[in-house]
């Protein structure tokens, strides 16, 4: 730790009658300290005014001086802090955790520091858990997901497990999932779609049984099969597939077996694509 090191260093400089303040200045309600042996401290006005009477020429003692670099050391964390919040919500935990890891200090002085915020309103790991899942919520996230944000975010467990109780996934939000997935796959046949559709959910942390109902109600809801539909994307695939076909088979047999290959590749059943080849529409004689 730098301060610990800083300390280290300025007691090994200290004799009996300990350390110069050769002077103070002030700007923007900081205050720096600077010693006659070339050292300074930053401290703000609480600080500051806490560590009694200071002017320059006075002498610091030892224990005067652990004090100053203490509190200069928690400004440190505070001002840290204060960025990190200025840009992004944070948890207590994470705060603590940011403290300990980045900036090496002890638990207990990242509490403390961690704790300033929390009484002033800053941090509130309730309000913004709820906030959080509210939010979830409306972008159709699913328990799950919502389960596994909030322990990455380190809230407290019973917290969590207290504002998951009884969470519910907001169906037409999850429904604009679906939508938005289903257009990606505008030209796969309707099983490919489906199942396509199905594993998106599951990425999304939805349980098997949960992604199968999501699927199976919104194609109800719309419809389900368009059978019409389905025919003009298996005539779309299958013209792609034998004029490829064509140009890259050795002979009849060998474009007819890449023509059936290639829509097999896209999820069209083997059935479907021998009564198309049936209809005469497609010859490789």
């Amino acid at each position: 730790n730098i301060m610990k090191g800083w300390l280290k260093s300025m007691k090994e400089q200290l004799d009996n009658t300990g350390k110069v303040i050769a002077k103070i200045s002030t700007r923007q309600g900081k205050f720096t300290i600077y010693f006659d042996t070339g050292e300074k401290i930053e401290l703000n006005e609480i600080s500051y005014l806490s560590c009694g009477y200071l002017y320059s020429g006075k002498q610091i003692d030892i224990s005067q001086l652990e004090k100053i670099i203490y509190l200069a050391k928690l400004q440190e964390g505070i001002n840290y802090i204060n960025n990190l919040l200025a840009r992004n919500l944070y948890t207590s935990h994470e705060l603590i955790n940011k403290l300990q890891n980045t900036k090496k200090y002890d638990l207990t002085d990242a509490e403390k520091i961690v704790e300033i915020f929390i009484d002033n309103g800053r941090v509130n790991d309730k309000s913004y858990a709820t906030e959080l899942i509210e939010d979830l919520k409306e972008k159709g996230k699913s328990r799950e997901y919502a389960y596994q944000k909030m322990m990455s975010k380190m809230f407290n467990y019973e917290l969590i497990k207290t504002l998951l109780e009884d969470y519910e996934e907001n169906d037409e939000a999850v429904y604009t999932l679906i939508e938005n997935c289903s257009k990606r796959y505008n030209s796969k046949p309707y099983d490919v779609k489906k199942k396509a559709i199905y594993n998106y959910l599951i990425s999304k942390g939805f349980n098997h049984e949960k992604a199968h109902e999501y699927v199976d109600k919104y194609y109800e809801l719309n419809g389900g099969k368009d059978e019409e539909n389905e025919t003009k994307i298996l005539y779309k695939a299958a013209n792609n597939a034998y004029n490829s076909a064509l140009s890259r088979g050795k002979n009849p047999y060998d474009s007819k077996q890449k023509f059936i290959r290639y829509l097999l590749s896209k999820g069209f059943k083997y059935n479907d694509i021998l009564e198309l080849l049936e209809g005469g529409e497609y010859e490789f004689d």
